[in-house]
């Protein structure tokens, strides 16, 4: 009975850890998500919610223990190309306002590029107007994805359409 036991609780860990995909850049915001509720789920948030001091020996023993889960949840989830940006950090909110700081300028970069194309879309004379307003919309959610919600109705969405450049029609 307990070989069962035993093989299942490996299972479950095993699976645990499928869940977080590595940090690879472009999946930061839904990483980061997954990262947080790992950490909750081993009761570890804390670390860098909260944060226990700027440095190992401002906390206590349990801090400690929680704030070396925390790093090790969070270095066991980036590829190898961040382990050299977090560096020797030992204080896990540390480790995550590296990663934190290295995704907010790329965040900037990827929004503005994403809204340059949204503003910049012209219809052409194969696409329906139907067409057309869903691409923009598409590129208004990609948008919203990558944290610059503009909130965009519809409407005003509508009003950015410009004519077709060969047929003059909107």
């Amino acid at each position: 009975m307990s070989v069962i036991t035993v093989n299942c609780c490996k299972m479950a860990e095993a699976n645990r850890e499928d869940r977080i995909q590595k940090l690879r850049g472009e999946n930061y915001h839904v990483w980061s998500r997954r990262a947080k509720a790992e950490l909750m789920e081993r009761n570890c948030l804390n670390a860098i919610d909260l944060g226990f001091g700027d440095a190992v020996d401002d906390m206590n023993a349990d801090q400690h223990r929680v704030n070396r889960k925390a790093n090790a949840v969070l270095l066991k989830h980036v590829t190898d190309s961040y382990v050299e940006d977090i560096g020797d950090s030992e204080i896990a909110r540390a480790t995550w306002g590296i990663l934190e700081r290295i995704h907010s300028s790329f965040k900037l970069v990827e929004t503005v590029r994403l809204l340059k194309n949204m503003i910049n879309q012209e219809k052409t004379k194969a696409q329906t107007m139907h067409e057309y307003m869903a691409k923009i919309q598409a590129l208004n959610r990609k948008n919203a994805k990558v944290g610059w919600n503009l909130e965009f109705t519809d409407r005003q969405l509508v009003g950015w359409t410009v004519p077709c450049r060969a047929t003059g029609e909107v």
